[in-house]
């Protein structure tokens, strides 16, 4: 009935449409996705995407047909595939903006119909758009994000080309370890998926990763590969010269350089890498009128390629102009082949009135459609809330249930002591007795830093810290936080070294990140043995700076460092090597004020081989509030 109500509406504002024009709308309203209508769409997809490097225009146009195609039979699915198509095929236009815009609103579509395959290829093709713009850590976010999505739903080709995307972040960051340990988990997926030339694109990575960690044997081993290969383009295999010449220039093996940039210079005409690898060769063979020569003509391909590219972008404005421009055009055309259909019925009274009880009932229908809709929200809140609410109170109780435990023994033995001290002090020598106190220092000082940190947590949940970031200096707060632990680094004979450049000055709230410092160096301290080494170090990036702090300690199992910071999780406390107790509550406030900072806080360790806690904090904030 609300299809048939919605038609007579359309016939009112309208006026009456032929019989022709009747069912062209009839039919798109009533009708649902079969089986043939999605195939249409998957065809029209497979199409656009074959078409994205060779005619993206095309691939645009039949594209947009297929989206349309898609929104019309509720094909959800095809939707969400083909607004990540067209991003793809507007970045190889150079209009990122416009790429940007498909992938957020694949993602957003995907998310909201829980689409999870679909979201991750959306949250990777947003990575690849931030690529494209330098802007590097926001993409390894998004690649992350694309390869949790994935994993999550064991989607094998979607992990592989997030890790192929996480290779060209680490390549860009110049992160080698993490380059080599991506580029060799996407080498191995591809590989058991069949999709060898992709593998070996892979293997390039590899080989890349080791040139960058200066192991050039290892690195032409992998080029080697990639070259000798019958089952790679042309195009990458000239691509892999330029790689082999680099090498060979920084093996100090010129005349191998020379052969691969002629054999590059055999096939193509020039570009500025491989002229610029050649006139490093003749300057290292200390030929130097070859070097000038190959070094000159780099710049006047780099001036030409630089023309041709701006040629090309402004070709491409205009191609998309002209498009937007014909795309206006129908839209036109088909509204005046619309009221070049109408007429006027004789029935129009009549359809009037009923068009008037239509829209009546239609509004009731509505006003109730959107109660359910409040109502469906409002109890999705209350669930939400509840949630919440239990998630807090398991806190709490875990909380004090460790709290009781580890106040209980330190107190008890202080007590203990005491009595022992007070009732049989004759009993002591001078040396026994300085023991005793010695660990009732001990004892009274571990009881207090649980109370310091438990007061702080309590202080935060209760809303009473103010957050007030101010510029500060976060080499002298880390050098007062390792000058308080100095005994007890001194006891373990324990070196901590203080990397951070004096001068590293930025935005941070003190009395927060000094928590934070105090409490992973404490950690660090108590589980480093005798004779470790505990270095804290900042590097500093444009928006952020990373801070680490690494132990040459016992180390944690990797699968259990993301359970760190979680707090109604339940997990085994380990002791520190001389049996310090610990509680965990210390890393819930670590999280918790650097999360007050928007930064992140994690953990990378590996069982026996130390581990190094790092946080980010952004370089600047907003206005004071109270957390």
């Amino acid at each position: 009935m609300l299809k048939v109500n919605l038609f007579i509406l359309l016939v009112f504002l309208t006026g009456l449409p032929s019989m022709a024009r009747i069912s062209m709308i009839a039919i798109p309203i009533n009708s649902k996705a079969s089986t043939e209508d999605t195939s249409s769409v998957n065809l029209l997809n497979q199409q656009c995407w074959s078409l994205r490097r060779a005619n993206p225009l095309s691939a645009i146009t039949i594209g947009k047909q297929a989206l349309e195609m898609a929104r019309n039979i509720g094909y959800n699915k095809g939707e969400a595939q083909v607004l990540n198509y067209l991003g793809i095929c507007y970045l190889r236009l150079d209009d990122s903006p416009t790429a940007a815009d498909y992938f957020y609103k694949a993602l957003q579509f995907s998310d909201s119909l829980n689409l999870s395959v679909e979201k991750g290829y959306a949250l990777n093709n947003i990575a690849s758009s931030l690529l494209e713009e330098g802007e590097n850590r926001q993409a390894l976010i998004f690649a992350r994000k694309a390869l949790s999505v994935q994993t999550l739903h064991n989607d094998i080709k979607g992990i592989a080309y997030a890790y192929v995307r996480l290779c060209d972040v680490y390549n860009n960051l110049q992160q080698y370890d993490s380059l080599l340990v991506a580029a060799q988990t996407a080498f191995r997926l591809l590989k058991d998926l069949g999709m060898t030339e992709n593998s070996l694109i892979a293997m390039k990575s590899i080989g890349r990763a080791w040139e960058g960690k200066h192991q050039y044997a290892k690195a032409l081993s992998c080029y080697m590969q990639v070259v000798n290969s019958v089952s790679i383009s042309p195009v990458t295999v000239r691509n892999v010269d330029v790689d082999l010449a680099r090498v060979y220039n920084l093996m100090k093996l010129p005349d191998k350089a020379i052969f691969y940039g002629k054999l590059w210079l055999s096939t193509e005409k020039g570009n500025d890498h491989i002229l610029r690898q050649m006139a490093k060769a003749y300057a290292l063979k200390e030929d130097w009128k070859e070097a000038f020569r190959y070094a000159r003509m780099s710049l006047l391909v780099m001036d030409s390629v630089a023309r041709e590219e701006k040629l090309s972008q402004i070709k491409n404005l205009q191609i998309l102009y002209e498009t937007r421009e014909k795309e206006k055009e129908n839209a036109i055309l088909k509204v005046e082949l619309n009221n070049k259909n109408l007429f006027v019925s004789a029935f129009a009274v009549i359809l009037i009135l009923i068009c008037a009880l239509a829209l009546i009932l239609q509004s009731k229908r509505s006003q109730q459609s959107r109660l359910n809709k409040l109502l469906n929200q409002k109890n999705q809140e209350i669930l939400v809330q509840r949630d919440h609410l239990d998630e807090l109170n398991q806190t709490k109780n875990k909380l004090f249930s460790i709290i009781a435990h580890d106040l209980r023994g330190p107190i008890g033995s202080t007590s203990t002591f005491l009595e022992l001290l007070t009732t049989h002090e004759s009993e002591f020598t001078k040396h026994e007795l300085l023991e005793n106190l010695i660990l009732i220092k001990d004892s009274t000082k571990a009881t207090f830093k649980l109370l310091e940190n438990l007061l702080t947590w309590a202080r935060a949940q209760k809303g009473e810290i103010v957050f007030n970031p101010q510029k500060n200096n976060l080499f002298k707060l880390t050098q007062s936080n390792i000058d308080l632990f100095a005994s007890n680094a001194e006891n373990k004979k324990i070196q901590i070294v203080n990397e951070i450049n004096s001068e590293l000055i930025f935005e941070f709230d003190l009395e927060m990140i000094n928590t934070v410092m105090r409490n992973l160096i404490n950690n660090a301290i108590k589980y480093t043995n005798e004779d470790g080494t505990i270095t804290i170090s900042a590097k500093e990036f444009e928006d952020n700076v990373e801070i680490s702090v690494e132990d040459t300690g016992i180390g944690i199992d990797s699968n259990n460092t993301e359970l760190l910071f979680i707090t109604h999780l339940k997990r085994n406390r380990k002791e520190g090597t001389m049996g310090e107790k610990g509680t965990g509550l210390g890393l819930i406030l670590c999280r918790e004020f650097v999360t007050k900072h928007n930064g992140n806080i994690w953990a990378e360790s590996e069982l026996g081989l130390g581990s190094t806690f790092k946080f980010t904090l952004p370089r600047s904030h907003q206005k004071e509030e109270i957390f």
